[in-house]
């Protein structure tokens, strides 16, 4: 799945299993490039810092915030 700024969300095919530079994320709060990611045990949060427009994703859900 993926998420543009303008708040677009759509499923997307891709093998994550195979990208490199994997980062296991810690519980806590991230900032990059324009985005907060609120990393929890079992979810995380991307918000847009501009418009407010972002996703969950976890083992259950994906969805538009």
């Amino acid at each position: 799945m993926s998420v543009s700024a303008d708040g677009n969300f759509q499923f997307v095919d891709a093998d994550l299993g195979a990208l490199a530079g994997k980062v296991e994320l810690q519980p806590g709060t991230y900032e990059a490039q324009g985005w907060s990611v609120v990393a929890t045990g079992d979810s995380f949060i991307f918000t847009n810092d501009r418009t407010g427009h972002g996703m969950q994703v976890s083992t259950q859900v994906a969805r538009p915030l």
